[in-house]
């Protein structure tokens, strides 16, 4: 695993399938990331009574990202994620106005983070682990992910089925470096909210999304339907992201 950025003390947590080491880590994988800009008043229908609201742009827009990763090497295994989110703050929580800014502030000291709406992932402690620890909507499903020089593909199949629930493909010219941002999370479990800080490592270079294309496919799903109903089907992220060697550790959530 190396030491450095993971080199720090676990903490046993007990789940339905075995022991889990918090916090988990991440020592190698690729991360492909789309952001979309939604409507604001439509991010708002689908975080419902969630105690969230939408983190507010220019132009009465919201922010939704679409994360596909293929983890190599973790402490709990290799396996695949996907990751359906909307940028978010705690109702009423007070907000500088200046939303990406609050987005790429340090993980421990930020009030804006994000909804996941839907999680899928593809080995059952990683289903089981994110519902029982996180209160995370996770699922289990193949999850095929192809991160090239000038193209990606990325999918998240029907459960237990052969054909997609969702298609991120198109050609990339990955020109600019980015920032690795740590991620906070909002979540419910057992009837509490949890905030839970990712810390994340790696290189990452970004491309426009103009030639990239989110298609989703005609079955009934949660997640499908939470992404028609922020009208993203047939839409072209702003802008998509890579990482080639991605790392991360992923702490226990605290009461918000």
């Amino acid at each position: 695993m190396g030491k450095d950025f993971l080199g720090v003390e676990t903490v046993e947590s007990r789940t339905s399938m075995g022991p889990v080491r918090l916090p988990v880590l991440y020592a190698d994988g690729t991360a492909l990331l789309a952001f979309f800009w939604v409507d604001q008043v439509r991010a708002r229908g689908v975080l419902g009574e969630s105690g969230l609201e939408p983190l507010c742009f220019p132009g009465g827009r919201s922010l939704l990202a679409l994360g596909f990763y293929d983890y190599r090497e973790t402490t709990i295994g290799a396996y695949h994620e996907v990751g359906s989110a909307l940028a978010v703050v705690p109702t009423g929580a007070p907000s500088s106005g200046l939303a990406a800014l609050e987005l790429l502030r340090a993980g421990r000291r930020r009030r804006a983070g994000f909804r996941i709406l839907d999680l899928p992932v593809s080995t059952p402690l990683a289903d089981v682990g994110g519902r029982e620890l996180w209160g995370l909507p996770k699922f289990l499903t193949q999850l095929p992910l192809r991160v090239e020089a000038a193209s990606v593909d990325g999918q998240v199949m029907e459960p237990g089925g052969a054909a997609p629930l969702l298609t991120l493909s198109g050609t990339v010219n990955w020109r600019w470096p980015g920032p690795a941002i740590d991620l906070v999370l909002y979540s419910d479990l057992n009837g509490r909210r949890l905030r839970t800080v990712i810390y994340v490592r790696g290189r990452f270079r970004f491309s426009s999304g103009s030639d990239v294309q989110l298609a989703l496919g005609p079955g009934l799903h949660r997640m499908t339907e939470n992404l028609r109903a922020l009208g993203v089907d047939r839409a072209h992220p702003f802008a998509v992201g890579c990482c080639l060697k991605y790392r991360a550790r992923l702490h226990a959530g605290e009461p918000a």
